[in-house]
């Protein structure tokens, strides 16, 4: 008999590769992987960097603004889902007011390409992110688990606690703070990062390299912006997880040529996620 934690991990790991290859063969079966290349006209890098310009200076000014001022009126629980949300919301109107303003076309294009072969509905695009998940989220899961497995083998590591996990724990004392928390994870948030990272950093790096390599870098930094250090050895599992999830947003970006695909994914992610921390955990 194996040990405590081995078997029962080990029990999951077998589970979720089962399932995730299931869901891998239904989607091959109804052709849900295709080529990417679809003759897709590159954006001007100078027009991304601007966006990477106002996401940074956004960090660097907006955030420690909005501390000095929230922390002499709230308490630290709702001070910190009101610097998120207040953040958030911020870099969504900057990006909107930059693109609309200045890059119109451009803009819209990274929102929604219109022009590729085999263009399809807003809702179409929806769709496919939101049945991303189904084929991704076992996959995720089984890496995951395999990952702290092998951590707590090698290591005995085996309590660590996620930031975000955290975060949202910690909402749950304040109605108000909850109720932000969970607009910012489940809407906020997802539009944010998939504009950063899939909408202006991999269509910058497709002006240098191929699609492919372009949604691995992009998924590479998605993962290590989410690096914690009091997270410890557990960013081993949680990088490389989110590094192989930021790969299905990145294909579904392209697939579709449609941002509406990996935000639906991000979304769908982030609130079965937060619906397990909730209730299960």
């Amino acid at each position: 008999m194996l040990p405590e934690p081995y078997a029962s991990q080990i029990a999951s790991i077998v589970l979720f590769s089962a399932l995730a290859m299931l869901a891998i063969w239904v989607a091959k079966r109804h052709q849900f992987f295709r080529s990417l290349d679809q003759g897709q006209e590159r954006f001007r890098p100078q027009f991304l960097l601007t966006f990477f310009f106002i996401y940074v200076v956004s960090i660097l000014l907006l955030a420690p603004l909005f501390a000095r001022i929230l922390h002499l009126f709230l308490p630290p629980v709702s001070t910190i889902a009101w610097i998120q949300f207040l953040m958030l919301s911020s870099l969504i109107g900057l990006f909107c007011f930059y693109g609309l303003s200045f890059h119109p076309q451009q803009f819209k294009r990274i929102w929604k390409d219109r022009q590729v072969r085999n263009s399809t509905s807003i809702s179409h695009d929806l769709l496919i992110g939101v049945s991303a998940w189904a084929m991704s989220f076992p996959l995720i899961a089984a890496i995951g688990q395999a990952s702290d497995l092998f951590l707590y083998a090698l290591f005995q590591f085996q309590a660590y606690e996620q930031v975000a996990v955290r975060y949202l724990k910690m909402t749950l004392s304040s109605p108000e703070a909850l109720t932000i928390a969970l607009f910012t994870i489940l809407f906020a948030a997802p539009i944010v990062e998939e504009f950063a990272f899939r909408g202006v950093l991999q269509n910058f790096c497709k002006c240098f390299v191929n699609t492919q390599l372009s949604i691995g870098i992009s998924a590479l930094i998605f993962a290590l912006f989410h690096f914690s250090m009091s997270q410890g050895l557990g960013n081993i599992s949680l990088l490389l997880a989110l590094f192989v999830f930021a790969c299905f947003l990145g294909y579904v970006y392209e697939r579709q040529a449609s941002l509406y695909a990996p935000i639906a994914l991000h979304m769908t992610f982030n609130a079965t996620s937060t619906l397990q921390i909730l209730f299960f955990s």
